[in-house]
């Protein structure tokens, strides 16, 4: 079952993907609302709704454009989903703008994974920073937790 709406209150849309008796996780992918210069009520409230998400589901991945950095964040962890290039040790890699090098960029494009997941691998693709996206595109590898 795909879900996939507009939340009147915020404007923020996403898309969730639950597949019912398998193994796969319900995909949460994200672009949540930037914080102004003088509100970030709205992305608080995107950020609080993304955490409850991850606190509903063991079986949950969530990813895409959270307009965060981890330290925005309060950590690497949303709720009890955890960043998935912090918990692989690697360093932060900036995801936007795509204009600018990578050792220029913020960090706010994420994976994060329910305790039903682990990562296997993360990168960040700097071969495709220019090509339609102002962002670069990440990759995780998640494989099913067995404990």
């Amino acid at each position: 079952m795909f879900a996939c709406r507009p939340r009147n209150d915020t404007g923020m849309g996403w898309v969730r993907r639950d597949l019912r008796q398998s193994p796969r996780p319900a995909l949460l992918v994200a672009h949540l609302q930037r914080p102004s210069l003088v509100d970030s009520s709205i992305w608080q409230s995107h950020v609080d709704w993304a955490r409850q998400q991850c606190a509903d589901r063991r079986n949950i991945v969530a990813v895409g454009d959270f307009n965060a950095t981890l330290a925005n964040l309060g950590g690497d962890q949303l709720g009890p989903c955890q960043d998935a290039a912090s918990a692989l040790g690697l360093e932060s890699t900036g995801t936007w703008p795509s204009a600018l090098p990578a050792s220029l960029g913020a960090p706010i494009d994420h994976t994060f994974f329910g305790p039903g997941w682990e990562p296997v691998a993360v990168a960040v693709l700097d071969s495709q920073a220019t090509r339609g996206s102002d962002h670069r595109p990440i990759v995780t590898v998640l494989n099913p937790n067995s404990s």
